[in-house]
Formats: C-alpha cells, structure tokens, sequence
C-alpha cells in the first residue's frame, strides 16, 4: 500500500503480526513511515517503506490508546520548567506508558512497593471497609468508644505508605487527643455517609482539621489519606508537591491553598474525574489509579528536566 504524506496519524495493521494490534503512523520521514504498534510489546517504532510494505489501512478510525499518543516528538529534548509550554494529554500519557507499558494492569503499577501500587492501596481501602463500613464507625463515635477507633485505624495506617514520618506522626498525636480524636472521626463520618461530596459536609471535616490543637496533624496529606482510602471512587488524595506540579505541567489550575479547604479539594475533584474520563479506557478504575497517574507523570518529567 501507498502511505503519503498527510497519512501522519491513520491507523494500520500488519497482517502478519495480528498480535501487534492496530498501529498508528507516528511520522513520515526520508521515503519511511514510522509507526507505534498497540500490543506490540515494547516501544520502538517500526519502520515502513511508503510505497512498498507488508501493511494494510486499518478498519478502524480510531482507538482509545492510540489516540492518547502523540506524533514523533522533537529530537531536541526540552527542558520542563515552570515558564516552559503545558505537555498535552499524549505527552503525559507517553511518560506514563514508558513507566507502566503494560497501563493498569502492568504487574509493576499493581505491586510497585516504592509508589504504594493498587494492591496495597486496596488493601487498605478493604481494611478500611471491614473495620468501620456498614455503620460500625457511627456506633463507636456515638459511644466514645476512643479505644475500638484507634485499634482498628492504626492498623490501617500502618499498612499504607502514602505518609511520610512526620505526617504520621502528626496523625498518631492528634489520635491521642481523645476529644480532637472524636471531633476529626465525628466530621468525617458526615463526609463519607454524604451521598455527594459537597461543601455542605467537607467544609466542616477541614475545619474540624485546621481547628484542632496539633498543628502537625492540619496537612493536607493527613486531611485527605482517610477519605481517599476509605472510598477511592469519591475522594483524592493530595500530596502537595507532586500534585502541584503536575497541575502546572498539565495547566490546570489546582487554586492550591496550603492549609486544607473545600475550594483547593474542590478543584482536585473536578480535575481527577476529568482524568479518570480520559484514562478509563485504558482500564482506569478509580483515584487509586488516576493518583499514581499524577506521580509517574510528575517525576518522569522531572527527571526529564535535569537532562
């Protein structure tokens, strides 16, 4: 087949690599056309002829994965900074697949211990379930019972590993204020059992954070750790930096506030669900996934900086 060239884009296949997926027309270049195969396995582009190959036009217009991947990128590498141009969508997404080829399902964003991966985040998410859902959180708040709270959560903060020393320190003193303790748990109670989420119930559960006595503990972190392991379909959780910096990347504003408030968690949600639309189908289920999205994009284009 003939490929010229405004054909930049179009989708392929090889028909004697059916394994490999549609493959999308990267670049044409010197009398070549480069090409990025779907499945094929690993990243290097395959080189064609234009007007003498073993390829074929694909029946499809188009694919969900490839569409997210942009066109042959510059040869020169650029620096990130914070006056450099917003990546697109395709360029972050590239960083993410040269982490995670294998995307949601990759065995190294399932089990990644460095990141946390989705394994021992659901992992706590079903701690979480199974020592406060169905109410049982409620009954112990109503009775006081302090004690039963903290057997059952210290577990759970012992199993993640999304705060850092001085943040869980900070969480495991204001646990021994018995009545801050009650205040935090009594707030978020009202955050989780609201069927939206909405200021109506978190500004309340941030004033309760920015209110009490241990100053260590009113982190944005802190803030946001239980609400995102308890329902990771609803609720984000911030790590400042790396949030920070992805959002200028990206050009989204994150209208970020250091103390933790309705407006700067608001703006999160808004733009997390936007991510989750886009990433979903490339198996994307929920903020456990959409929240290391942020991390590998973030660090990979720091270390791209520092070339």
């Amino acid at each position: 087949m003939q490929i010229n060239p405004t054909d930049a884009g179009k989708l392929v296949e090889l028909p004697i690599k059916t394994e490999w997926g549609p493959g999308k027309i990267m670049k044409i270049e010197g009398g070549y056309a480069y090409i990025h195969f779907r499945d094929c396995g690993d990243r290097m582009l395959k080189k064609y002829l234009v007007d003498e190959n073993p390829l074929k036009w694909s029946e499809l217009r188009s694919d969900p994965l490839l569409d997210g991947v942009g066109l042959m990128p510059e040869k020169r590498v650029r620096k990130i900074t914070g006056s450099s141009r917003h990546l697109s969508f395709g360029e972050a997404l590239n960083f993410f697949l040269a982490r995670y080829p294998g995307r949601f399902e990759d065995p190294a964003f399932l089990d990644n211990a460095r990141e946390g991966g989705r394994r021992l985040r659901e992992k706590s998410w079903k701690m979480f379930e199974s020592s406060f859902g169905d109410g049982q959180l409620r009954q112990m708040v109503q009775r006081k019972d302090i004690r039963v709270i903290l057997d059952r959560v210290l577990p759970i903060l012992r199993a993640q590993n999304l705060l850092i020393r001085d943040e869980l320190a900070g969480f495991k003193e204001m646990l021994g204020d018995e009545g801050q303790a009650l205040a935090y748990f009594d707030a978020l109670i009202r955050v989780l059992e609201d069927p939206l989420v909405r200021h109506e119930s978190m500004n309340p559960y941030f004033e309760a954070i920015r209110n009490g006595s241990v100053a260590g503990f009113s982190k944005w972190p802190n803030a946001t750790l239980l609400p995102f392991l308890a329902q990771p379909g609803r609720h984000m959780f911030l790590r400042p930096k790396a949030l920070r910096g992805f959002s200028s990347l990206m050009g989204n504003n994150l209208m970020y506030e250091p103390q933790p408030n309705w407006r700067t968690y608001n703006a999160l949600l808004e733009m997390s669900r936007d991510y989750l639309d886009k990433l979903a189908p490339l198996g994307a289920r929920d903020f456990l996934d959409v929240q290391v999205f942020y991390l590998a994009v973030h660090e990979a284009a720091t270390e791209k900086a520092r070339l």
